[in-house]
């Protein structure tokens, strides 16, 4: 007897995410677990070599070039279990498409990028501080940004797909940009005004990975219609 289609056992993989997306998330947990079963002295000198320090950085000397790759590392870091979690959980939602519209090189590329714009702006705003950063959240939020790009219907183009990237200055971005910006600067008066979530990264890395991922997607996009 053939069963009918909704009857079939689905062939499908459980989770359908690009294997970049699946991948990254297994290495930030493999990671963040042998940190957590390692002696408190390994992981403190994990931290101390590859999590982000702004300090580094307040002076143009050989200290700040050696310490150029923690504007990337850092990211692969977490605070606990939560804080990783969390991360992933975000990452798979929001990396997935992204990761799918441009490839896994571009993918990869575009996360190296906006890792380095959440450093920055981390930097910025804490020029010449010692606390250590980490957490890939700067990426998560990047991906948000890029979102705007091509998420979004454009009533000036055809209807077509896959859509072109969208021009910045388009409603549905404008929107968008203004929600998630609200939001991030909310979180971050919640941080200074009452310490919830203080021990998690700042908000202005936050920001900076968001509109690095806003302003710099097209140059990673496929279409890259953004030049009109």
């Amino acid at each position: 007897m053939t069963l009918p289609p909704y009857w079939e056992e689905p062939t499908e993989p459980f989770i359908r995410a690009p294997a970049v997306v699946l991948t990254a998330i297994g290495l930030l947990f493999v990671i963040h677990v042998g940190l957590a079963l390692a002696p408190e002295s390994y992981r403190s000198e994990v931290v101390e070599h590859f999590a982000l320090i702004a300090s580094r950085f307040s002076a143009f000397d050989q200290r700040a070039v050696l310490a150029l790759p923690t504007l990337i590392t850092y990211a692969f870091l977490h605070d606990d279990f939560m804080h990783v979690t969390v991360n992933c959980v975000c990452l798979l939602a929001t990396a997935t498409p992204v990761a799918r519209r441009i490839g896994t090189a571009r993918f990869l590329a575009f996360c190296a990028v906006t890792a380095v714009c959440a450093a920055l702006a981390h930097i910025a705003t804490h020029w010449g501080g010692t606390q250590p950063r980490m957490g890939g959240s700067g990426v998560v939020f990047a991906m948000s940004g890029a979102f705007a790009r091509f998420m979004f219907l454009d009533p000036n183009q055809p209807a077509v797909w896959p859509r072109g990237t969208q021009p910045l200055l388009t409603r549905s971005v404008l929107i968008w940009v203004v929600i998630w910006t609200a939001s991030i600067v909310a979180i971050g008066v919640v941080q200074a005004t009452t310490g919830l979530l203080s021990a998690y990264p700042d908000w202005e890395g936050h920001l900076g990975g968001f509109y690095a991922g806003l302003l710099l997607f097209p140059l990673f996009d496929r279409n890259r219609s953004w030049l009109r």
